[in-house]
């Protein structure tokens, strides 16, 4: 079977054509930079609803929508919150006191220039998550969803850390690459993720999972840059193979004429 797999290949390349994806079927995702719709202050705590995000629902007792640009120096709102950093970043959490993300001075900025990001604590009560309703998938089509990812540690904590993503899609999940966080470090570089799955209903929820430990170093996991593209599915792909196949056995029959000749 290779060997005829291989000839196909073969025969291909001295074949013009094009692939056609398929594009049929127009599926809503909004938002996945995570713009606000009634924050007035540079960021905020969104787990007690302080904050709405186009699309999204909010499933956590400890998460942040941060703005870009934030350092140490900037307190962040959050209703009757106080100011709450973490190594960096000054942000309001329940029951006030210091809970910083970023080493002093650090700006952090979203990976996609949309000018906000998600923090969230992975370790401390609720399972921390947040999720959107897909609508208008095509059953059994293959959907890329990409995001970045970054580490952070609140601060007034030491010890090393890990952070990660349960990514959901409907009923099928994945996790994203396991990050580990130095004690007091800053936050990590973003990191490109990339995860495929397969619709099996027309809606469908999305739903990033936020995953830390230890629970005694608050460990802060960033999102950023979230975007849903459906996969083009190659449909002439059967007959190219078999033109594939027919070049191949055209040019050999050419090439076994020629030696007769000669």
């Amino acid at each position: 079977m290779n060997h005829v797999l291989n000839a196909a290949i073969a025969g291909l390349s001295v074949v013009s054509f094009s692939v056609i994806g398929s594009s049929a079927y127009a599926f809503t995702f909004v938002n996945g930079g995570f713009q606000p719709t009634n924050l007035s202050a540079p960021s905020a705590y969104i787990g007690g609803g302080q904050v709405d995000i186009t699309g999204w629902t909010v499933n956590s007792s400890y998460s942040f929508l941060v703005s870009d640009g934030t350092t140490a120096t900037t307190n962040i709102n959050a209703a009757s919150y106080g100011p709450d950093p973490v190594w960096g970043t000054t942000i309001s959490a329940p029951g006030g006191g210091p809970v910083s993300l970023y080493s002093p001075g650090q700006i952090v900025n979203s990976a996609d220039g949309s000018g906000w990001f998600i923090a969230m604590d992975g370790a401390y009560g609720l399972p921390a998550s947040i999720k959107q309703t897909l609508t208008g998938l095509k059953v059994g089509q293959q959907y890329a969803v990409s995001f970045y990812q970054a580490s952070a540690q609140q601060s007034g904590f030491d010890g090393d850390s890990t952070d990660q993503w349960q990514v959901s899609f409907g009923g099928a999940s994945q996790l994203s690459t396991l990050m580990n966080h130095a004690s007091k470090a800053p936050v990590s570089p973003w990191q490109k993720q990339m995860m495929t799955f397969t619709a099996n209903s027309s809606d469908q929820v999305l739903e990033f999972l936020a995953l830390g430990s230890p629970a005694g170093q608050p460990p802060f996991a960033l999102l950023s840059g979230v975007s849903v593209a459906e996969i083009p599915t190659p449909a002439l792909l059967p007959g190219l193979i078999g033109l594939g196949l027919s070049a191949w056995r055209k040019r050999k029959s050419e090439s076994a004429e020629t030696s007769t000749v000669s």
